[in-house]
């Protein structure tokens, strides 16, 4: 899989010296389809009929959160013109970060079907299952890390390495660098930063968002796997995860537990580093990171 997303980067790179520049752009769609246009239709309507299925049953096609509204991406290998064909749904009131993710993605699809090497790597796999789990995975890693390359992040975790602060501060950086008056142009999203945190943990570990709610957003772990939100009804908060948010308060800026306090909870003894933070969303909602780094 690593292999297979440094090529993927690597040919993007190759095929656009300017992509890097794009993603950490907020102008991401207007360049994509003009560096790109040499290799792909790029269309982003405000909705994806689905009769398009009709015509192109072997469509890869991406569901966004709402997909009551249908698709939030679409490849097509080869479209009316012969050419491959990406659209990304992008109503007016889209989510800006999702947008980007799901346009990078369908990037993804274009490289490991398009590039001999990327789709070698692909095709030899023979079950149909493990071949479609392996290639959205490296798509989403593929987008997640053209978004916050990996010299961004580590210049971000240089100093303490992965903290819910950092990761906090991550998600303000981008925002305010984007910010023009009252309105913000947020790029990336945080459960996007969470899976990249994430994977740049040196020590096996996880790191949780939970929403304004206290649900389980996203819980990305250091070998790359994700747990989301249970469709039964609970919250998905760990054991571990509420034995931790029970010595803070509600309201919280940054702690990162003591020595002391690591000895006395029982479901993270064997923990070396364990932090939580509030980010907020408005003024009064507030998500919350936590941090857990083990042996």
């Amino acid at each position: 899989m690593n292999d297979q997303v440094r090529d993927m980067l690597a040919a993007a790179a190759t095929k656009d010296p300017d992509f890097q520049n794009s993603c950490m752009s907020h102008d991401l769609k207007r360049r994509i389809k003009w560096n790109w246009s040499d290799y792909a239709t790029f269309d982003y309507p405000k909705s994806v009929d689905d009769s398009i299925f009709i015509h192109h049953p072997d469509a890869a096609v991406d569901v966004g959160l709402d997909g009551d509204h249908g698709p939030s991406g679409l490849f097509v290998q080869s479209g009316k013109d012969g050419r491959p064909l990406i659209l990304v749904r992008s109503p007016d009131d889209a989510f800006l970060p999702r947008v980007h993710f799901t346009l990078l993605h369908e990037i993804g699809h274009l490289l490991q079907r398009g590039e001999s090497t990327l789709a070698r790597r692909l095709f030899r796999l023979e079950d149909d299952v493990m071949r479609k789990r392996f290639e959205e995975d490296a798509c989403n890693r593929f987008a997640s890390r053209s978004l916050l390359p990996d010299d961004y992040m580590e210049s971000m975790f240089e100093n303490q390495g992965v903290t819910a602060q950092n990761i906090r501060s991550i998600y303000d950086d981008d925002l305010n660098r984007w910010r023009s008056g009252s309105i913000n142009y947020q790029r990336v999203s945080r459960p996007c930063i969470v899976r990249r945190a994430a994977e740049m943990m040196d020590d096996p570990g996880s790191v949780t968002l939970l929403n304004p709610k206290g649900e389980l957003s996203i819980r990305a772990f250091s070998d790359g796997h994700c747990e989301y939100q249970p469709h039964d009804g609970t919250s998905g908060v760990s054991t571990a995860e509420r034995e931790i948010l029970s010595l803070f308060p509600k309201r919280l800026d940054h702690r990162e537990l003591s020595p002391m306090q690591l000895d006395n909870l029982q479901e993270v003894k064997d923990a070396i580093h364990v932090s939580v933070a509030g980010s907020f969303s408005g003024r009064t909602s507030m998500h919350t990171l936590i941090v857990i780094r083990r042996h």
